[in-house]
Parts: C-alpha cells; structure tokens; sequence
C-alpha cells in the first residue's frame, strides 16, 4: 500500500519533473547518464521526502538534490569530460526552475523538428554525439574524420538549431 507521503512526493515530483530534467541534461550532455543521474535524483527524493517542509517550494528542494547528483557525477568521471563550476551549476538550476512546463514542451518540440530539417553530416553528427552519447572522439573515428572537423561541424549545427529554434518559436520565450 502506498503512503500519502509517497503519494505526495509522487504528485510533486511528476510536477517538477520537467524542470530537473532540463536542468540535468544541461549539465550532463550524455543523454544515458543525464537519465541516470535523473532517476538518482529521483531516488534520493523519494528516501528524504520525510525531511521536506511541506512549507516550502517543492522544486527548489529538489534541485538541491539535483545539484549534489550532478556533481557526484562530475566527481565519478574523469578530468578529460567537461565539468561546470558550482556557480554554473547554481545558475543552470535557476534558468531550469524558471521555465513552465508550456515552454519546455514548446522548445523540445521546435527543436525535434529542427533537428529534422539539418541535412546529411549536420544531422548524423548530431544524432552521434547527442542521441547516441557519443563523444567528439568516437564520432570522429565512426565519420573517420579528425576531430576538429566533428567539433566544426558540430558549431555549425549548434548554431543552425539555435537560429532554426529561434524562427520556429519567436513566441517561444527566450532563456538568456
């Protein structure tokens, strides 16, 4: 039988849900270990909520704990994969904790299409690094192909999302 605490902690998490996610994936680009870390995140929660004050905001109590789970992660790789700063990692949680669910679903669906519409290496070299998990190495070598070139083609397709995004949803509210 499941508790009215774990029924709570349920209804709040589905709600935050959203936002954790976006924030764990800005700071984890590995889409595998972004989930893992998120379903970490989810764990803790789920073993503290007995230390949540029902008082407070939900969401900023969670991302705590979100935070802690990505710099676990951080410390658990090696130094050869990007790390951000505990300011980054603050003001990553912060941009995430202001978003509504409307925008989120509005720039995943934007990007999907836009990610779509990106021709033949552009698109490939995406889905390896992003989809696939990939590092610019292990792209490099499937493409064989230097890296310099995957990390060029890889600017140019950032960019080309950025600006594809940016006309798709000019009613989509901008993060920066």
């Amino acid at each position: 039988m499941i508790s009215e605490n774990s029924s709570d902690a349920a209804v709040l998490w589905v709600q935050a849900e959203p936002r954790l996610r976006a924030f764990v994936a800005a700071a984890v680009w590995d889409v595998h270990h972004a989930e893992d870390v998120l379903q970490n995140t989810a764990t803790v929660v789920l073993e503290n909520f007995h230390a949540y004050d029902p008082k407070r905001p939900f969401l900023p109590w969670a991302m705590g704990i979100a935070r802690f789970k990505v710099m676990d992660y951080f410390r658990s790789q090696s130094s050869s994969h990007p790390q951000f700063s505990d300011l980054t990692l603050a003001n990553l949680a912060t941009v995430a904790q202001d978003l509504n669910d409307e925008e989120l679903v509005d720039r995943r669906r934007a990007l999907k299409d836009c990610v779509a519409r990106l021709k033949g290496r552009q698109r490939k070299v995406i889905e390896l690094r992003y989809l696939d998990g990939r590092s610019t190495a292990e792209v490099a070598t499937k493409l064989e192909t230097s890296c310099s070139t995957i990390e060029v083609t890889l600017h140019r397709a950032r960019s080309a999302l950025r600006n594809c995004v940016g006309r798709m949803g000019s009613d989509i509210p901008t993060m920066g």
